[in-house]
C-alpha cells in the first residue's frame, strides 16, 4: 500500500508477476479489496475496484486475470483531490471507539 500512496510506479507490484507465475489469487484479491476500501475519498472510485473484484469472482474466462490488473491500476491511479486516506483514518478511529465501548 505504501507504493500506491507514494504513486511509486517502478515499485514491484504483486499483480502481474504473481499472476504470471500462477500464484494463488485469493491473497491478492483480499489485499486489493482491503486497499481499495482504505484508499479514497470518493466512494465511486472504491466501488469501481469492488465491482472489478466481483466480476473476477464470477468470471470463468481465460483472461479474467485482466480484471485484477485493472483493479490494481484503478486503485493506484484513480484519485480525487484532497486527502485520499481520510476515510480510512476515520474508520480506524471509529473502530477504536467501538472496541473501547
Amino acid at each position: 500500500m505504501a507504493a500506491i500512496v507514494a504513486l511509486d510506479g517502478p515499485q514491484p507490484s504483486p499483480g502481474p508477476g504473481h499472476l504470471a507465475r500462477g500464484g494463488d489469487r485469493r491473497p491478492l484479491v483480499q489485499q486489493l479489496a482491503l486497499t481499495a476500501c482504505r484508499l479514497g475519498n470518493d466512494p465511486h472510485n472504491q466501488e469501481i475496484a469492488q465491482c472489478l473484484l466481483e466480476a473476477f469472482a464470477k468470471n470463468r474466462g481465460f483472461e479474467r486475470d485482466r480484471l485484477l490488473l485493472a483493479c490494481v491500476q484503478n486503485t493506484a491511479l484513480h484519485r480525487k483531490h484532497g486527502d485520499f486516506l481520510e476515510c480510512g483514518r476515520r474508520f480506524d478511529r471509529a473502530m477504536v471507539v467501538a472496541r473501547l465501548a
